[in-house]
């Protein structure tokens, strides 16, 4: 199966929207099943993500994704 960043990206923003969409709040947890870039692995493993809104610099809002570790 070949992968690549654009397609990657799309999947991680499309299941973030989805889990924000189903919430009221400016943060929620959300999971990805993951494939391996590199090694030996091929399998999927599930990847809890975060995605939090909220103001930048300006009053616009701006969309981070981060792992939980990061947050």
């Amino acid at each position: 199966m070949s992968q690549d960043e654009r397609g990657r990206l799309h999947d991680v923003l499309n299941m973030a929207s989805i889990a924000a969409s189903q919430t009221s709040g400016d943060q929620v947890r959300f999971r990805i099943a993951r494939v391996p870039r590199q090694g030996k692995g091929t399998r999927p493993r599930t990847v809890t993500l975060i995605c939090h809104i909220g103001p930048g610099d300006d009053p616009r809002p701006v969309v981070t994704i981060m792992t939980p570790e990061d947050a």
